[in-house]
């Protein structure tokens, strides 16, 4: 689950590839409650930039966001009856 985790860190821009926490991951950590949600956004939305080109999540069906995600590893991260909580 290391690997994984870490993986994800570099993939969200949060780990540099040496596993050094980045600008982002020190400002995430430092941002107040209320700003929080929003930079959590941000940095999503910036690793996965691809995808919301063509989805909106407030807008598009779940059907329609899971398929969006479907090239992505793993595959266990993704229930056929649509995202997982």
């Amino acid at each position: 689950m290391i690997g994984r985790s870490l993986a994800a860190f570099r993939f969200l821009g949060l780990l540099a590839e040496a596993n050094e926490p980045t600008d982002e991951w020190r400002a995430l950590s430092d941002v107040h409650d209320d700003a929080y949600p929003e930079m959590l956004e941000r940095i999503v939305r910036a690793a996965y930039s691809d995808i919301f080109v063509d989805i909106d999540p407030p807008a598009d069906g779940q059907e329609r966001i899971r398929a969006a995600f479907q090239k992505f590893q793993p595959k266990s991260q993704i229930r056929q009856s649509g995202l997982t909580s």
